[in-house]
């Protein structure tokens, strides 16, 4: 009798990436922005089945930043910087009067430059997207996999046993 868990697992795999892409668009509480810039980490995520075993991946190398977040100690590269400010569409000010500036040349590198400078110094918390999903899914997880499963016995069973007789 063997059964066939793959299709509970990609629904499954597709249940989590619609999750995680639901945390990556959700608004920290008190904010009024979301953790999205550019898209690239939403769209990022697989999901395989491979010996009855999930795998979901991301293909933005930055995942786990933005998940973890990141310790101090190297400066993230000031051009992935740059891009996340116009993406993220901020507004640059000047320092001493307060006015806006615009979003390119050397004001843009400078304001990358000093961002960069402030996450190595520091680092920066991530925003668990991941640990949130799987929070909020386990019981999902657990409901959908016994239940499906337990069909999936079931009709084993009828298929094998009950039509022989």
């Amino acid at each position: 009798m063997a059964i066939d868990i793959e299709p509970i697992l990609k629904e499954i795999g597709e249940e989590i990436i619609a999750e995680m892409q639901a945390n990556l668009e959700k608004n920290k509480p008190g904010k009024s922005w979301n953790s999205m810039a550019s898209g690239n980490l939403y769209g990022s995520f697989g999901s395989e089945v491979k010996n009855n075993v999930l795998e979901i991946k991301s293909s933005a190398e930055y995942s786990g930043n933005v998940d973890l977040g990141r310790r101090s100690g190297s400066m993230p590269p000031i051009s992935s910087i740059a891009k996340w400010i116009q993406d993220k569409g901020i507004n640059i000010r000047d320092y001493s009067s307060g006015r806006f500036m615009s979003r390119e040349g050397a004001n843009l590198n400078r304001v990358s430059y000093l961002i960069a400078r402030k996450i190595k110094r520091e680092g920066y918390q991530g925003i668990n997207y991941v640990l949130n999903t799987f929070t909020e899914l386990k019981d999902y997880i657990e409901e959908t996999t016994a239940k499906k499963y337990a069909e999936q016995i079931e009709k084993t069973l009828e298929q094998n046993i009950s039509k022989r007789m």
